[in-house]
């Protein structure tokens, strides 16, 4: 737990790093907290202290919500199916380039429940 707890600890200057780069490159970033979490798109970072921070693209809750339906079947829409994995891949493929052009250890694409996660393995490279 302690080893965990430091790995956490190491990773936290990187995440305001990333928050700052990313609200510089005019990303908004998702806030965890229980009044506005549904609304909210933009990204979502969460450390992981077995893979680093995970970074991921948040889509507007209204078009998760259609997508869930959609994916559902009760109203199943391949065109919105499409749309929304569109989406979600470019934002993923656009973080994934500013992160990696920035100096940032990635692994792209590992986890397969979310192809689309962003795992940033620890401080930027040297320059």
């Amino acid at each position: 737990m302690a080893d965990a707890q430091a790995r956490v600890a190491v990773f936290v200057p990187v995440v305001e790093e990333i928050k700052t780069l990313l609200l510089e490159a005019g990303f908004p970033i998702h806030h965890e907290d229980a009044k506005s979490r549904e609304d909210q798109s933009g990204v979502r970072l969460s450390t992981d202290p077995g893979v680093g921070i995970s970074v991921m693209w948040r889509l507007p809750a209204e078009l998760n919500n259609r997508f869930r339906t959609a994916a559902r079947g009760t109203a199943a829409d391949p065109g919105l199916v499409a749309h929304w994995q569109t989406v979600q891949s470019a934002m993923s493929r656009a973080l994934t380039e500013i992160l990696r052009v920035n100096g940032y250890p990635l692994v792209v694409g590992e986890n397969d429940l979310a192809p689309d996660e962003i795992y940033v393995q620890g401080a930027r490279f040297p320059e």
